[in-house]
């Protein structure tokens, strides 16, 4: 199929006379005709803020159902072009922000229109499965307290308007995204609230994907779903959770058939008080009721009051065995060793272990069991790690080929030890292939199939320790050592960087071609 990324649609014509078809781009045929306009879509979304495009009378597709009375029977014929459905409040500039009542008058008109606007997609999609997303904020603060409760007022009653039409197709579902944060707690009580809770598994037959995260006067966490709703439905497979009030056993998901899990905690409550106590305990008995994940990301919370439930798991508990988890990341609460000991995932690829107390101890203990398997690792390390940790951490990660890495700390948590080497610059010296006497490259390397290095710290890393580490993995040596040249490399460092590091590789008699190199 040609190229049709630089193809831009004609603007509409005057009039559907037999002229039009004197045009060469009516010649198309109507295949090529319908990519032109996908093509359009997509790279609309492409160069959108969050990727997403969403739904307006100015969307592509409406643009072209009205070229011709050929295209607006094409697109109109299409179903399946009317099948994603992005709601989302706009977003102001912040030199509109608080400003005058016409921009209110402006925001108000747009959004009692939207509903009408969503149902023409869903009218035009027919019984075709949608992929709907629907982000709703408070959209601006206004100096004036009447025009602001008015904007308010009306974007929630546009909110409610469009979760019943939504909840009218929801035998339609394939994908359903929802983060919306409402004000008033008196809207919990609504009828078209109330109709979205009380949907059952029976109600979306087709749902495969769910994230619905619904903030009621400014709770950061969600209250859970009933028993047998929508989070059990037959055809799930992906499930996003936000951080909810309850426990994970609660939460009643059709666990066994999940293949991705995406968990931003849960609440407990002790006493009176709110404890957050999902820790390594219940994130593993989770996993375990979790068997068929290929995917999954966890957020620990503190364990401040219940530490002491958190020691010995691997000891105590009957291993978690995992055979189709490829990609694992831990956020939050450091995932201490014991966690590690318990879990059995032969297949793991992808780790990522971010949390700012994590310490050398446990990550070593991760990478011993883990590391050897995989192909990409993300870790925040201490600021202060010693060399001797750092080996031990890259020696057990030989296959990796995108490494990242954020360190965290500053230079106070040292004390009165004697000053070490931060953390980025001796990650960067680790990696560098070491010089013999008489020229040329000594033996062996950590990583030896590294393409890809991103590294975060707040302290300055030099210009020569970046450049040495680069020059020595673009060696044509390496080539005939069998380890792999570094093609992508992005340093993300306080203080002034060189911004002409490329030119100095040039000047060393690096060859640049395919490098990307960014220091920030």
């Amino acid at each position: 199929m040609p190229d049709t990324s630089r193809i831009a649609l004609p603007a509409p014509l005057q009039n559907d006379g037999d002229n039009t078809q004197s045009s060469p781009i009516e010649r198309l045929s109507d295949d090529l005709l319908i990519a032109i306009v996908m093509q359009r879509v997509r790279s609309r979304k492409q160069a959108s803020q969050f990727g997403e495009l969403p739904v307006s009378r100015s969307h592509p597709l409406i643009t072209a159902s009205h070229v011709s009375r050929r295209w607006r029977q094409l697109v109109l014929a299409s179903p399946s072009l009317w099948c994603d459905i992005a709601i989302s409040t706009p977003i102001l500039p912040p030199s509109l922000e608080g400003e005058t009542e016409a921009v209110a008058r402006r925001l108000i008109q747009w959004m009692q229109n939207l509903p009408e606007v969503v149902r023409t997609w869903i009218d035009r999609s027919q019984n075709c499965p949608l992929s709907i997303s629907m982000h709703m904020s408070e959209i601006a603060h206004f100096s004036d307290p009447k025009v602001g409760k008015e904007v308010r007022d009306t974007a929630w009653i546009c909110c409610l308007t469009l979760i019943d039409l939504l909840c009218d197709v929801a035998g339609r579902w394939r994908v359903l995204e929802l983060d919306i944060s409402l004000e008033d707690q008196k809207l919990d009580q609504s009828a078209a609230l109330k109709r979205f809770h009380n949907l059952r598994a029976q109600d979306v037959p087709l749902l495969e994907e769910l994230d619905a995260g619904l903030h009621i006067d400014h709770h950061l966490s969600c209250p859970p779903p009933v028993k047998g709703g929508i989070q059990m439905g037959r055809s799930l497979r992906s499930l996003k959770i936000p951080l909810t009030r309850g426990g994970w056993q609660d939460y009643g998901a059709n666990w066994s058939g999940l293949t991705e899990l995406h968990v931003d905690g849960f609440l407990f409550r002790q006493g009176d008080k709110s404890a957050e106590e999902f820790g390594a305990r219940e994130a593993l008995a989770l996993l375990k009721a979790c068997p068929n994940l290929v995917t999954c990301t966890l957020a620990l919370l503190s364990q401040s009051a219940f530490a002491e439930r958190e020691v010995d798991l691997g000891s105590s508990s009957t291993p978690v065995t995992m055979g189709s988890l490829e990609a694992l990341d831990i956020r939050g609460a450091c995932p201490r060793s014991s966690m590690a000991k318990a879990l059995v995932l032969p297949s793991l690829r992808e780790l990522v272990l971010l949390s700012n107390d994590n310490d050398s101890q446990t990550l070593k203990c991760w990478l011993g069991r883990f590391g050897r398997g995989l192909r990409a690792l993300q870790l925040e390390l201490p600021l202060n790690v010693s060399p001797d940790d750092m080996d031990h951490i890259l020696d057990h990660v030989p296959n990796v080929t995108s490494l990242g890495i954020s360190v965290v700390g500053s230079d106070d948590i040292r004390g009165d030890r004697a000053p070490r080497l931060d953390a980025g610059s001796l990650l960067l010296q680790s990696l560098t292939m070491k010089s013999c006497v008489g020229g040329g490259l000594k033996e062996g390397c950590f990583c030896p199939k590294l393409k890809e290095l991103f590294l975060s710290q707040e302290q300055k890393i030099s210009d020569a320790t970046i450049l040495d580490f680069v020059q020595s993995r673009r060696s044509s040596e390496l080539v005939k050592r069998r380890i792999q040249i570094i093609k992508e490399v992005t340093v993300f460092s306080d203080g002034d960087v060189g911004s002409d590091l490329k030119g100095e590789l040039l000047r060393r008699g690096v060859d640049t071609d395919g490098l990307y190199l960014e220091t920030l």
